[in-house]
């Protein structure tokens, strides 16, 4: 299994915009048949500041998410341009090292 944390925050006229995009990416990604899991999370102290937790069968199942119609759209054309910064972590749970 391989695990993806990102953390993004965006200007405040964005957040809105973001949340129902973020939404339609979780929806999406979890059809995917590699994927587990793909949760998007507002923090309580800063509503411009998101976090993705996401997982993956493998580095496979992680390339192929990043070819999808959904993925290009609203990952590369929306989400990321309209951040202010990204933070993103992955590996493997410690258990599976």
């Amino acid at each position: 299994m391989l695990c993806l944390a990102v953390v993004y925050t965006f200007p405040a006229e964005r957040v809105a915009e973001v949340r129902k995009t973020l939404a339609l990416i979780a929806r999406e990604s979890e059809k995917e048949p590699g994927c587990k899991m793909f949760i998007a999370h507002q923090a309580q102290d800063d509503p411009r500041r998101f976090f993705l937790y996401e997982q993956y069968d493998d580095q496979a199942a992680f390339e192929a998410h990043q070819q999808t119609a959904h993925f290009k759209e609203h990952v590369l054309g929306k989400v990321r341009p309209w951040a202010q910064d990204r933070l993103a972590v992955m590996g493997p749970p410690i258990a599976e090292s």
